[in-house]
């Protein structure tokens, strides 16, 4: 979300970002703050705001479905904005995936309920962008009459150089994801009960870092000597730990959409493995690092990659190619442009 507020401002609108917990976050307000976008925080009611200012508004961007729901009649109401949603995945689907593995009925439910928000809101919005190119095509066959757009998630400033293997801790491992996520904390528990264990069977000295906020219980209950886990962390922060560690996993077993752990791994340089659902919405991923839904397969090839300098050195090379060709800002702008006057 900040690359498309940023690409917004840049197109020479006069952006702002409403959370819709209104919260002052103390590191991403400052930062969108200055580089001009407005963003609110704190005793503000959107539908006051709205009626005083809605005829102002061009262009709205909706972010996830139950708070489209909420706001576009708010919208609808006070302005004649073009109003545009961000469905980030496909959120029916994913509940479906997370009941598939655990059998739990009332995702069935939830799955459900969500399946009738989402095509309520392709209906009622006047453009829908998803992440993935086979969501986009979901939200065409279901509704035709929608313009439906593949927005990409990221871009990365092209004055970044990656680094190479040297002076990399090899035998550290990378795990970063949001473990308020249910997808996340299960992965987070097969990595380190099941996959970890097999690479220190080959790797004795292997090292786990945990890297992401709101850890349940279950995920703080995985630290160890030699599993880390260091919750929320500044982006320069992270950033860090991709320059240092050897190899990156993301060992989802189930979920929906485009992966921006994936992504960020890939733009780094860092050699990745992942499961079938971790490279959903990459067509052509499988092609270019090593892609596994059984733990033993995905321990291998964690150890291959600690030990093996040739190979790192390829699959580093070939995920910068996929992630420059994929996500640059000139693409991103392409698909904005389609539905927003510069």
């Amino acid at each position: 979300m900040s690359c498309v507020l940023r690409e917004l401002h840049a197109m020479g609108l006069n952006t702002k970002f409403w959370p819709a917990n209104l919260w002052r976050d103390p590191a991403y307000t400052q930062q969108l703050q200055q580089q001009g976008i407005e963003v609110f925080y704190g005793d503000y009611r959107f539908e006051e705001w709205m009626q005083e200012f809605g005829r102002q508004v061009d262009y709205v961007l909706l972010s996830r479905p139950e708070v489209a729901q909420e706001c576009l009649p708010i919208v609808r109401k006070h302005s004649r904005a073009k109003v545009l949603f961000y469905g980030h995945d496909l959120h029916y689907l994913r509940l479906l995936g997370e009941h598939a593995h655990t059998k739990d009925a009332r995702l069935l439910q939830q799955s459900a309920k969500l399946h009738t928000l989402e095509e309520s809101l392709w209906g009622a919005v006047d453009v829908v962008y998803y992440p993935s190119p086979s969501e986009t095509a979901v939200v065409k066959t279901t509704l035709p009459t929608a313009i439906a757009r593949t927005l990409p998630p990221y871009y990365f400033d092209d004055q970044w150089q990656p680094v190479g293997l040297p002076g990399r801790q090899r035998h550290q491992l990378l795990f970063v994801a949001g473990f308020g996520h249910p997808p996340n904390v299960d992965a987070a528990k097969w990595l380190v009960h099941e996959i970890f264990p097999k690479v220190r069977a080959h790797v004795p000295d292997a090292e786990l870092v945990l890297v992401g906020s709101n850890p349940t219980p279950d995920v703080q209950a995985l630290a160890s000597d030699v599993v880390k886990l260091t919750g929320y962390v500044p982006d320069e922060v992270l950033i860090d730990y991709y320059r240092r560690v050897g190899v990156a996993v993301v060992p989802l077993r189930f979920g929906a959409g485009v992966k921006g752990k994936v992504i960020e791994a890939l733009h780094h340089g860092v050699p990745l493995v992942t499961s079938s659902v971790g490279i959903q919405g990459l067509d052509g991923l499988d092609a270019v690092i090593p892609v596994h839904d059984d733990a033993q397969a995905m321990a291998d090839a964690i150890v291959r990659i600690m030990r093996d300098d040739a190979y790192w050195e390829r699959l580093s090379a070939g995920e910068r190619r996929f992630a420059d060709e994929r996500f640059s800002r000139s693409r991103l702008r392409s698909v904005l442009a389609e539905d927003i006057a510069p």
